[in-house]
């Protein structure tokens, strides 16, 4: 059974021309449908407001998760607040991941597991951003790779041409008059009208931040 566990925990306080808090969010999946099976970015609440107005809007036949009341200032840095919005948003996403039709949806993948801007999300969607650059901003938030079930299935159809190679190799290296290991049934036919002999079969606290922000760093 695929496992999917989403965290919205560590809220920092950013201080820059305006004061809010972000929140990280925490991915851990089996999941292959996820582009990565660990992964961490941060996002802020009005970002989880386009989140479901993306929804709504892609999906206009179902109603999206209620996200948390938004608040008087005063009450935006209390820890008690804090707490309560963080379950909250954490529930969100958990139940938006819960919904077949919003699953596959693009935003809601981009949104938890890149550090692109809403609005760069917005870009990518309407092809004004590049493949490449959605690649990277996934690995940036990536903390173990790519999804390892999505590793495990590449590894499979690899060894399965080497095995292909293996015996076309054998094939061609059989001696003159004999059969090969593995066989097609025209080889088969071929060989046995030509040989007498028998044949054998042998398988991812609060702190404050200042105005200067990094790549990836939410706007």
């Amino acid at each position: 059974m695929d496992v999917v566990d989403i965290s919205v925990r560590n809220p920092v306080k950013v201080v820059c021309e305006e004061k809010y808090t972000t929140y990280e969010i925490a991915v851990q999946t089996t999941n292959i449908a996820f582009s990565l099976s660990s992964s961490v970015t941060r996002r802020r609440f009005s970002e989880f407001c386009w989140l479901r107005k993306q929804l709504k809007d892609h999906h206009p036949q179902l109603k999206p998760p209620e996200l948390p009341r938004k608040t008087f200032f005063a009450e935006r840095f209390d820890p008690e607040f804090i707490s309560i919005r963080m379950k909250s948003l954490e529930d969100f996403l958990t139940r938006c991941v819960e919904e077949r039709l919003y699953f596959s949806d693009s935003s809601l993948h981009l949104f938890i597991q890149s550090d692109l801007t809403c609005s760069q999300i917005d870009d990518y969607l309407e092809g004004r951003l590049s493949q490449e650059e959605v690649n990277d901003a996934r690995s940036r938030c990536s903390t173990s790779g790519k999804n390892k079930d999505y590793e495990d299935v590449s590894e499979d159809i690899e060894n399965s041409e080497a095995d292909v190679r293996v015996q076309e190799t054998e094939a061609m290296a059989a001696p003159e008059g004999s059969l090969p290991l593995r066989v097609t049934p025209t080889e088969l036919e071929d060989a046995t009208s030509n040989s007498s002999g028998s044949v054998s079969d042998s398988l991812e606290s609060d702190m404050y931040l200042s105005c200067a922000v990094g790549p990836g760093s939410i706007q």
